[in-house]
């Protein structure tokens, strides 16, 4: 749930995803006990502590292709 800083941006965090069921079951399993991520999730309103209005806000604009160890592309 961080936002982005403005110094530079974390695309899961301003962009949303959605993940497969098969890439998210995959991941978790890979990640274990200390995963928390949704399996999907929308792109806030506002980027970094200046509200300054997401272009991406409400939509998800990312989605899973493939996992790797505790990667998810």
């Amino acid at each position: 749930m961080r936002r982005s800083t403005g110094r530079f941006e974390i695309h899961m965090n301003t962009m949303g995803w959605k993940i497969s069921n098969e890439h998210y079951a995959k991941w978790k399993k890979n990640v274990g006990k200390s995963f928390k991520a949704p399996q999907t999730r929308v792109a806030p309103m506002y980027l970094g502590g200046e509200k300054k209005r997401n272009m991406n806000a409400g939509k998800t604009r990312l989605e899973s292709t493939a996992v790797y160890r505790r990667i998810i592309f």
